[in-house]
């Protein structure tokens, strides 16, 4: 009975550090999202004076939608992380989140002042591959799940005069 209590409380905890990471993932790599995006429009707005609004508006859609994609399976990787190596390989006592796609992982997310410090043999190094591993495997379902929607012919997608089928509405 011991043994079960203890499969039962190890999976609580861990549920419960998936969904308390996922929160503190939205809210702290959320805002560095938005960061991004906004200054994605910004620089964006530079196309305007050749292109065009239409274009303008297409590459802000297209780059929000991308970027959805990368912080949803960014939250999905930093939730294997937190499960996978935090406690295991180093140990993070005041971290605002493990895992963000683009921001390499390093000294500032043990925060050593706290108590945070490597495990074992394990070096800095090697944290930093594991997350160029889990930042390629990140990037690559965002890219492929996007190039997928965007290449998907929808239902309201008329033919063109030649033949071809257009883009959905939003991407055109």
């Amino acid at each position: 009975m011991h043994e079960v209590d203890s499969i039962t409380l190890f999976t609580a905890k861990t549920m419960n550090t998936i969904v308390e990471e996922t929160l503190f993932y939205g809210c702290i790599a959320g805002t560095i999202f938005l960061l991004l995006f906004a200054g994605l429009v910004v620089i964006m707005l530079l196309t305007i004076p050749g292109k065009g609004i239409r274009l303008y508006l297409r590459r802000i859609a297209r780059t929000l939608l991308f970027l959805v994609f990368l912080f949803a399976y960014g939250a999905v990787a930093n939730a294997a992380w937190v499960v996978f190596f935090n406690d295991r390989l180093y140990v993070s006592r005041d971290p605002l989140t493990y895992f963000i796609p683009f921001i390499p992982f390093g000294w500032w997310a043990l925060d050593a002042p706290c108590g945070g410090r490597l495990l074992g043999s394990v070096t800095m190094l090697e944290l930093r591959l594991l997350w160029l591993a889990f930042a390629a495997i990140v990037w690559a379902a965002a890219g492929l799940t996007y190039r997928a929607l965007i290449r998907r012919k929808a239902p309201n997608q008329t033919t063109q005069a030649d033949g071809a089928a257009s883009a959905p509405q939003f991407v055109r």
